[in-house]
């Protein structure tokens, strides 16, 4: 009887010890859960002030466009005075490839903010595995603890 009871004791010491082990465990993956989740707060951070970023070289860009089409309309009312205002057309002409300039740079910067938030969309997927998976993790586990 002793011996059964020495048995029970040991058996109950070792399920304590496996419990307390998949409880630390079970702290461990939620901290990892929650640095993932705060990692993820940061990116849409950045996503969101990339989207800004976005908006306001749209804005600028459109600027510019209207910016040129004003520009061309005032050319094309000036070619009847052509010979007089011919220095005139000269400095707009240096203007627009100016403001063309402007917008190839903008463009480019938003090609390369398009790309940045491309990549961060799809850091941001494989975050979200990571987190399925530890969330499908912690459910196993979960069901490996006798209740």
């Amino acid at each position: 009887m002793n011996h059964e009871i020495s048995q029970k004791q040991g058996e109950f010491s070792h399920f304590q010890n496996t419990i307390s082990q998949k409880d630390e465990e079970f702290g461990r993956l939620n901290n990892d859960i929650s640095q993932k989740q705060g990692e993820i707060g940061r990116l849409n951070s950045i996503l969101n002030e990339r989207d800004r970023e976005i908006s306001r070289f749209n804005q600028q860009t459109h600027e510019k466009h209207r910016e040129i089409e004003r520009l061309n309309h005032e050319i094309s009312q000036k070619q009847g005075e052509f010979s007089h205002f011919q220095n005139i057309i000269s400095q707009k002409d240096e203007e627009i490839g100016r403001l063309n300039n402007d917008i190839s740079q903008k463009d480019e910067e938003i090609g390369r903010l398009n790309h940045d938030i491309s990549q961060k969309h799809g850091e941001n997927d494989q975050f979200k595995i990571i987190l399925q998976g530890k969330d499908a993790e912690i459910s196993h586990l979960k069901t490996q603890i006798p209740q």
